[in-house]
């Protein structure tokens, strides 16, 4: 298969990899900034071009769209119309009306490729971990979780100016980018619940020179009971992620690459092996062998439309 890779920041170049890292070898890239595109080049060996329709001239059959949110729409729509398999990463849109009109779209044309909105946290050891954990009887069922996911922006790409990168501004998707992703494996977790309400708020509190919301704060109930509460910012200047899973007989926690567990009765905390940095990596590899595999019709890619739709929708809610 002949692979084309739309879009060459950070996230197309490690598409590149993970492809590479599975034996394909007839990729293609696109990208309009000359410095991308020779980085691309010399680096992986890949032929890329300034347009589109150069790249299209090279007749590929399957997508990968790496490009800020707000310009998913577009490549996502020629891959439905020419009915070519396609891995898109998420939000789809920021706009959950566009979503739903590629999803109407499909469905018209008559769509018969793989569409795989990315789901890559699902592929992650530690997220498999904690829903053995969930399902374990002693523990489940789980009432409430608290999560949050904090990081200074300046520092997500120290290599670029942070007024520049699509994530400082909201009509390319910035703000909306982490809590989409977030929240995808998050309901997946909890049984592939649905939101039944929201409340909360998004604001820009900072000095940051950005034109998106720095803090979101989501309080939301599921269709099945649980209670989840969210903190996302761009302002901690130490990452950190923290999830808490609670039910009346014990407690779960993953904090940065540990999981620890506190069962009723007990005295102590368990603490389970930490995650190895280089699972991180691996984890966006098991997520495009998913995409590969689905499309030789071995297996069905666990996020679509329907479940992007959603989550942008309620999202939407909060940061307007």
């Amino acid at each position: 298969m002949r692979f084309l890779i739309i879009g060459c920041g950070s996230m197309g170049k490690r598409r590149i990899r993970n492809l590479h890292q599975l034996g394909e070898r007839d990729l293609l890239a696109f990208d309009p900034r000359e410095d991308r595109r020779q980085e691309v080049a010399g680096r992986y060996g890949v032929p890329v071009f300034s347009t589109f329709e150069e790249a299209l001239a090279r007749e590929p059959e399957v997508l990968v769209i790496s490009t800020p949110p707000a310009w998913h729409a577009p490549y996502v729509e020629w891959a439905i119309r020419h009915n070519r398999h396609f891995f898109c990463e998420v939000p789809l849109s920021p706009d959950p009306s566009e979503i739903e009109r590629l999803k109407q779209l499909m469905q018209e044309s008559r769509f018969e490729g793989v569409a795989a909105p990315s789901s890559t946290w699902k592929f992650l050891p530690t997220v498999r971990l904690l829903w053995q954990l969930l399902q374990e009887e002693w523990f489940a069922p789980v009432l409430c979780v608290l999560h949050q996911v904090g990081q200074y922006l300046p520092e997500w790409h120290p290599w670029e100016d942070y007024r520049t990168f699509y994530a400082a501004d909201l009509r390319l998707g910035g703000g909306l980018d982490v809590p989409a992703i977030e929240l995808n494996w998050m309901l997946w977790l909890l049984g592939d619940v649905r939101v039944k309400q929201v409340r909360g708020f998004a604001r820009k509190l900072s000095r940051l020179e950005i034109q998106t919301v720095d803090v979101i704060q989501l309080l939301l109930e599921c269709d099945n009971g649980v209670l989840l509460t969210m903190h996302f910012d761009m302002i901690q200047r130490k990452g950190e992620r923290y999830v808490k899973f609670i039910s009346e007989n014990g407690t779960i926690v993953w904090e940065g690459r540990t999981v620890r567990f506190f069962r009723a009765g007990g005295t102590d905390w368990t603490f389970l092996p930490e995650l190895e940095l280089e699972a991180i990596e691996q984890t966006y590899v098991e997520e495009m062998r998913a995409f590969l595999a689905a499309i030789r019709g071995e297996a069905v890619f666990p996020n679509d439309f329907s479940t992007e739709h959603h989550i942008m929708t309620v999202l939407r809610q909060v940061i307007r």
